[in-house]
């Protein structure tokens, strides 16, 4: 029935006999198939003729003996018209049937648990080196406006202390201490910045991530003059706080408002850690910490914010400094002793209110005053209530304010006099009286100097806004200010500035500036060259709070990691899953070698007088 002439296929006739058990399952059928359909069908002719239903239990076997495949084709089993073929089930024949065998299937299983398990003790080794990371933040809360900082660390800590990094800054316009009238927005004006710091966080890690807020000179000012509403104010912010998921173990503590010394200690501790002062620094990394001991090899900290200023360094194993001066931290393993001192109401901005009232007292309250550090020009006017609304100017006076003025307003005009601008702003501070063998100001001891200095925050920008850059000599920042001052108003705001708004009071900020390094602190001739200006280092803010945190650490638990696999059962595991893998080459060898044995054998024919070797091609 084929026809060879052509080289097509036809149809072939094959008798298949039953080897089942069931009497009525045995006999045999002709069947009349396709030969490049399947041996399935020879299967499937039968049951239908017998009206067997399981068919997918049964298997072909050949007159030489061989088991076939169900999906094998009749052609490429080499079933030939007129041949006899048995019908039985795999246990009857106790053969394997030619196809994919039960080795290829261990040596997929191997191959699957080897690449399994080695990528899972990888991965789990790989995540146990890389330290978690812990995170903090900080608001500070200053006397004209509120920064939130958020801090990252590596959950482990050198001789106990976190080596941190600022991640994150966002700036709150108006301050905490403004809001005295209605105390529930202090709170609220922090919203913004703490949802913002709970999408900057990762969410697995807000309940972890201890908040804090500390309240510098504007807070303690108004804790002076009405500590109802500063409590009141510092509940609000509580509140606030709580209702974010950061950690808040205790909210007394972790709000309030801080004292000078620990803003200026704080400072201190910003300034060495940024620069280097306690090791090597590596880009987002410490490495080899080595705490310095010696004061050349430190840097002291000058901090100029609105409402005060502080002092802060290493006083050099200063034998005579009094108590009130001498601070100490614990810093990665080591001891410092620090002298430290801040000055309240003598911050830029409460300076500018003393200046005015001096002015306004000299006038004996007139209605116009003359103003030696504005510009020629220059004219504002400023109410009563606003001048005298802080301590820091009813003490200037004594308290004394003439009842007829509570509600007058003032007019101030700039004369644009830059020397006696200068006289009239060393006037704000006492050098005479001392009772110390060494003193800055107003009577306060001061260490003698040791080593460099940082001067940021209103030091820094009251440079910056003289378009003065570091370095620059004394001489030339003097004579910087005397020119700018002596400009007219017209000519000044053509200035290009970015704060244009505190435009007027640049001349006042320089003169002032100057005396509170030369005549406060004694930075004058060679000294100078001890101070460099600055307020940003590497992307993090110079000022308390990195500071802080960095503190904070000493009393925050090390995150340390959980060790999920040691090392001997990392190379146990290791071993044991490469074996599997090896199992596997060894499966896939063997499964190959017997199916190649078998296709040896199915396609080689026993030569027979009957058939013609020209039925389906040659074999050999």
């Amino acid at each position: 029935m084929n026809n060879m002439a052509s080289g097509e296929l036809s149809a072939v006739e094959v008798t298949v006999v039953s080897n089942l058990a069931q009497r009525a399952h045995q006999g045999e059928v002709k069947v009349v198939a396709d030969p490049t359909q399947p041996v399935d069908t020879l299967i499937s002719a039968f049951c239908t003729e017998k009206n067997i239903r399981q068919k997918y239990k049964y298997v072909i076997r050949t007159s030489r003996g061989e088991v076939l495949s169900n999906t094998m084709t009749i052609a490429g089993a080499y079933i030939q018209d007129q041949d006899v073929v048995t019908l039985g089930t795999k246990d009857q024949f106790n053969e394997k049937t030619y196809g994919c065998s039960n080795w290829h299937i261990l040596a997929a299983l191997c191959i699957f648990i080897g690449v399994v398990g080695l990528a899972a003790i990888i991965v789990i080794r790989q995540l146990e080196v890389q330290k978690p990371f812990d995170y903090g933040i900080v608001l500070d809360a200053g006397s004209s406006h509120t920064n939130l900082f958020i801090y990252k660390w590596e959950g482990s800590q050198n001789n106990g202390t976190a080596v941190v990094n600022q991640i994150y800054k966002c700036n709150i316009q108006k301050a905490i201490s403004s809001f005295t009238t209605n105390i529930t927005q202090a709170g609220d004006s922090l919203r913004p910045c703490l949802e913002k710091a709970t999408r900057q966080i990762p969410t697995s890690k807000h309940s972890s991530t201890p908040i804090y807020l500390g309240a510098t000179a504007g807070m303690r000012l108004l804790k002076e003059s009405n500590s109802t509403i500063s409590d009141g104010i510092l509940s609000s912010v509580r509140q606030t706080i709580q209702s974010y998921p950061f950690k808040v173990s205790n909210s007394l503590s972790q709000v309030r408002i801080i004292t000078g010394a620990e803003e200026g200690v704080f400072g201190w501790i910003t300034v060495n850690f940024l620069f280097g002062s306690f090791g090597n620094f590596k880009p987002s990394v410490w490495l080899d910490l080595q705490p310095s001991q010696n004061a050349e090899e430190t840097l002291g900290a000058l901090d100029m914010g609105g409402a005060s200023t502080q002092i802060t360094f290493l006083h050099n194993h200063d034998a005579s400094i009094p108590v009130e001066y001498a601070k100490k931290v614990r810093l990665y393993g080591h001891d410092y002793n620090l002298y430290s001192y801040s000055f309240l109401c003598y911050g830029i901005k409460e300076a500018v209110r003393r200046y005015r009232v001096n002015l306004l007292k000299a006038a004996n309250f007139t209605d116009v005053i003359p103003d030696p550090c504005s510009h020629s020009g220059y004219k504002i006017n400023i109410s009563q209530s606003e001048l005298f609304n802080s301590p820091c100017a009813s003490n200037a006076i004594g308290g004394l304010i003439p009842v007829e003025s509570r509600d007058k307003m003032f007019e101030f005009q700039g004369t644009g006099d830059s020397d006696q601008c200068a006289y009239l702003v060393n006037e704000l501070i006492n050098t005479t009286s001392c009772t110390f063998n060494h003193c800055s100001f107003n009577g306060k001891y001061l260490s003698p100097l040791f080593g460099n200095y940082k001067a940021f925050s209103g030091f820094y920008f009251s440079t910056f806004d003289l378009n003065l850059t570091y370095p620059f000599s004394l001489a030339k920042f003097r004579n910087v200010t005397t020119t700018f001052c002596k400009k007219s108003w017209p000519e000044v705001q053509k200035i290009p500035t970015p704060a244009s708004f505190d435009l007027p009071v640049f001349c006042f900020n320089a003169h002032y500036v100057d005396t509170i390094l030369t005549d406060g602190y004694n930075f004058t001739g060679s000294d100078w060259d001890r101070l460099v200006f600055a307020n940003q280092v590497r992307g993090s803010d110079l000022g308390w709070s990195l500071g802080f945190m960095i503190n904070a650490t000493n009393a925050i638990p090390v995150d340390a990691p959980v060790e999920r696999i040691s090392l001997v059962v990392f190379i146990l595991l290791t071993v044991l899953f490469a074996l599997f893998l090896l199992c596997a080459v060894g499966f896939c060898c063997y499964a190959h070698s017997e199916r190649k044995a078998m296709t040896k054998s199915k396609y080689r024919r026993i030569p027979n007088e009957t058939s013609s070797p020209s039925h389906y091609g040659s074999l050999d």
